[in-house]
């Protein structure tokens, strides 16, 4: 209720700061509890200007006295400080900021939250954020630790899979909070499954490219470009890249150079040979193929495969990408 009505905001923190000053037992539970619902209120909301500046010495003067209330003031303290420097939450906490608290996660670190980025060359990168982190804040740190350009740069984004529908993604803007948007990917969740909560989901959040331009072609890292290839894999086997027979097998073999290097001949090369149509070739293709057909592309790609002995990965991905774009 305090979310959507700002009357109550500097009501609510009195009421907690009740709570919470000389408690005559401050290492109990009942004053842990207001310590923690004080630490999840700060990143959503803040009270009026007038009485910003006593909670603030309130928390100074606490930051100084017994353990337990320590290390929730300091980081109140922290939470203050970026929730003044950013705009305003629009959600209520999510379920991973609840369990940071919960857990005493969130009093040890800076940035107490982290959540597994998914990248299109089938990893991903667990990366750190605060509550009040948004997504250009996100995105910007995320391609610090791949060795990446801005996003302003790459035109790539951060996207999110929907609760209800797992073929369509969510691409979110730059101002977004990284909390509100999965608390709002929780909200839908539990009304898609009739109010119940359904603690073995969570939401996955992919790092991928959403604007191309001939001209970042110039500059483009390494990680750029192979993030960039497999997206290109993804919708070269979707069939929205059109491709014909031929083109399909040339793309194959470059694939399976990139992933595997040389081909060398064994029971590896065969198991390598076998992904072929779940992993590289078009499913359009494939489809209602015999089984002659079949073998007769593996000896294809196999043939094309060996032509491209002593070929870098680097050099098959540019290739690769050439022919794409």
């Amino acid at each position: 209720n305090c979310l959507s009505k700002p009357e109550l905001h500097s009501e609510f923190y009195c009421q907690l700061i009740c709570q919470t000053n000389r408690h005559p037992d401050p290492d109990g539970s009942e004053a842990i509890q207001c310590w923690m619902l004080l630490a999840l209120t700060c990143p959503i909301f803040l009270p009026k200007q007038k009485f910003l500046w006593y909670f603030k010495q309130y928390l100074q003067g606490h930051a100084s006295m017994r353990p337990v209330a320590v290390r929730y003031a300091v980081y109140c303290q922290r939470c203050v400080e970026r929730a003044e420097s950013s705009a305003a939450r629009e959600c209520g906490p999510s379920r991973l900021e609840v369990l940071s608290v919960l857990l005493g996660d969130a009093l040890m670190h800076s940035n107490p939250l982290s959540i597994p980025i998914h990248l299109t060359d089938r990893t991903y990168q667990v990366t750190s954020f605060d509550c009040s982190a948004t997504v250009q804040e996100l995105t910007k740190r995320l391609s610090q630790e791949l060795g990446m350009r801005d996003v302003l740069v790459t035109g790539f984004a951060l996207f999110t899979d929907d609760p209800c529908n797992s073929n369509r993604e969510h691409c979110l803007e730059a101002d977004v909070k990284i909390c509100d948007a999965i608390t709002m990917w929780e909200q839908s969740a539990r009304e898609g499954n009739q109010g119940r909560v359904d603690l073995s989901r969570s939401i996955k959040m992919t790092f991928k490219n959403r604007l191309y331009f001939r001209n970042v072609v110039r500059g483009e890292t390494e990680k750029e470009r192979i993030l960039v290839l497999y997206q290109a894999l993804e919708s070269v086997v979707n069939g929205l890249f059109p491709a014909n027979q031929d083109l399909a097998i040339d793309l194959a073999s470059l694939m399976l150079q990139i992933e595997f290097g040389d081909r060398r001949n064994g029971s590896d090369a065969e198991k390598q040979l076998s992904r072929i149509f779940s992993h590289y070739f078009p499913r359009n293709l494939s489809v209602g193929i015999s089984l002659e057909a079949k073998r007769k592309v593996v000896s294809q790609v196999a043939e094309k495969w060996t032509a491209l002995q002593s070929r870098s990965a680097s050099d098959c991905a540019r290739i690769y990408l050439n022919v794409c774009r």
